[in-house]
């Protein structure tokens, strides 16, 4: 009886080991895949910074393009009036020219 006794002893201790060291092989994976976790979670953080960023910097772009369009148009408008007056200048210098014309002729 004894003889059985120890051996279930021993049998119970080598279960005893076997499940302390699965544990501790468990406790190595929970803690690897905590730290895979949290560079996970950094690595989000940073994304959504840079997803902020870039929509902040979409928005400028947006406003700065706005603006651009703005001012080509009030240039595209001065660039008319500009055409408008050099048409005029043109034709009163053609009419100096024809009067001149006429007075070096008399």
């Amino acid at each position: 009886v004894m003889g059985k006794c120890r051996d279930q002893v021993a049998v119970g201790q080598d279960a005893v080991v076997t499940t302390c060291v699965m544990l501790e092989r468990e406790r190595g994976t929970v803690v690897a895949l905590r730290a895979k976790i949290s560079a996970f979670e950094e690595e989000a953080e940073g994304l959504r910074e840079s997803a902020l960023e870039d929509r902040e910097r979409a928005a400028s772009m947006t406003s700065e393009l706005r603006d651009a369009e703005s001012r080509m148009v009030l240039l595209e408008q001065r660039v008319g009036g500009l055409e408008n007056a050099n048409e005029v200048l043109l034709r009163k210098y053609g009419a100096l020219r024809e009067q001149a014309a006429s007075i070096q002729e008399r």
